[in-house]
């Protein structure tokens, strides 16, 4: 975050080596500019929560290295560009993936008592050391407390 303000300039499309771009958490308001999709080495973009409005530019569907895009918390409007790797955002399969993953899984855990009861320890060790740490920052936040008063 860097509390940058303003509209995306469209001067930033002439970095035509940029691979990353994260400009995430700020104020930036207005439109994408179309010119974006001309950064062709691009893999990451990270534009998320802005004030980001209007239509996601069909440009950005060209960027064909892109292989991690986030746009959430913006206020866009209108449907998801079509074509190369937007395409996927919109793809069923990815779905059925999650679920073949999500069931492999737990397939293991229902079937095989040794690696069921080994992730059961995990998440209990898991869960003790989290109600741990709350119980030392409500400690140290008492402590505080105490110290003000």
């Amino acid at each position: 975050m860097n509390n940058l303000k303003g509209v995306i300039l469209e001067e930033l499309t002439h970095l035509t080596g940029l691979t990353t771009l994260n400009l995430s958490h700020n104020q930036l308001s207005g439109k994408i500019p179309r010119k974006m999709g001309e950064l062709e080495s691009l893999e990451s973009l990270d534009l998320s929560v802005n004030q980001l409005s209007d239509m996601i530019p069909d440009s950005l569907s060209s960027i064909t290295k892109l292989s991690a895009l986030s746009l959430s918390y913006n206020n866009f409007s209108g449907k998801i560009p079509k074509g190369n790797q937007l395409q996927t955002l919109d793809d069923p399969s990815i779905y059925a993936g999650f679920a073949t993953g999500f069931w492999g899984v737990v397939g293991v855990l229902i079937f095989n008592k040794s690696w069921r009861h080994a992730y059961l320890r995990l998440v209990d060790r898991c869960k003790d050391g989290l109600l741990l740490l709350v119980e030392i920052k409500m400690a140290s936040f008492r402590n505080k407390m105490c110290i003000l008063d």
